[in-house]
């Protein structure tokens, strides 16, 4: 879209069928670029290649960046939710700050599936995009591994597990609710129908809400599940008490 048809009012502006648009993949134009692929991409020939090879690479230098963190940051720390929120949220920022205009800084599978169902990339695409993203979080995770000093305070740290007290319905809930509001914010960024100045802005507008919503969702899931394994704990503890109680095991 052009930067005219941009800058006219919503309510005068003509269809999206009368705008002169030139042939992309989802028939956007220049308006979002950085996650619009042009058709003559999806042929891979000569120097296509390169482009595949940058979407790539990009992803996997995005989605190592962002998974680092999580083997050295001490799980023993009173604030430990803030610690990693910190440290995932500004990882992020310079993830997409750097990678976005490259492959779009998708970092998340379901941001990539998300984008490929609704033509924002060609699916063809969306594979490419999985694998990299799971070569560059095993990647960075695995030499996190070898460096951390904190693998023996949790056996099960850097696991996407239930830990004790949390039932796979309570995970699963908190998982379906972390991605709904993960999507809902990075779809409303790369909305076309919205003005630039709500969606992608200058670039650091859409790196700092990326980082935000990162934040708030690892401070929200790490308390959490710390609350859900506390509960777990009392109650377990309540009903051992009363058992003892009723067995004369309790003396005041």
């Amino acid at each position: 879209m052009s930067t005219e048809v941009r800058d006219v009012p919503v309510a005068v502006r003509l269809p999206p069928s009368k705008w002169k648009l030139p042939d992309t993949n989802n028939n956007l134009g220049d308006y979002l670029p950085n996650f619009t692929l042009q058709t003559e991409t999806l042929s891979c020939r000569g120097r296509n290649w390169l482009i595949v090879l940058q979407l790539f690479f990009g992803e996997l230098v995005a989605s190592a960046m962002i998974t680092f963190p999580y083997f050295l940051i001490d799980p023993t720390l009173r604030y430990c939710a803030v610690s990693e929120a910190l440290a995932v949220g500004g990882l992020v920022y310079a993830a997409v700050w750097l990678i976005y205009p490259i492959s779009g800084a998708q970092i998340n599978p379901i941001i990539t599936l998300a984008f490929g169902l609704t033509r924002r990339i060609c699916l063809y695409f969306v594979p490419l995009y999985w694998i990299a993203q799971f070569l560059g979080a095993g990647f960075s995770m695995s030499i996190a591994y070898y460096v951390s000093p904190f693998l023996n305070c949790a056996p099960d740290m850097g696991m996407t597990v239930p830990r004790n007290g949390i039932t796979v319905f309570q995970a699963l809930w908190l998982e379906c609710l972390i991605t709904f509001l993960l999507l809902i914010v990075i779809l409303a960024g790369t909305d076309e129908a919205r003005e630039t100045v709500w969606t992608m802005g200058d670039g650091s507008t859409l790196a700092c809400v990326y980082m935000l919503m990162y934040f708030a969702i690892t401070i929200v899931t790490v308390s959490l599940l710390i609350v859900l394994q506390l509960t777990h704990h009392i109650c377990v503890h309540d009903k051992s008490l009363g058992v003892h109680a009723r067995f004369g095991l309790v003396t005041r």
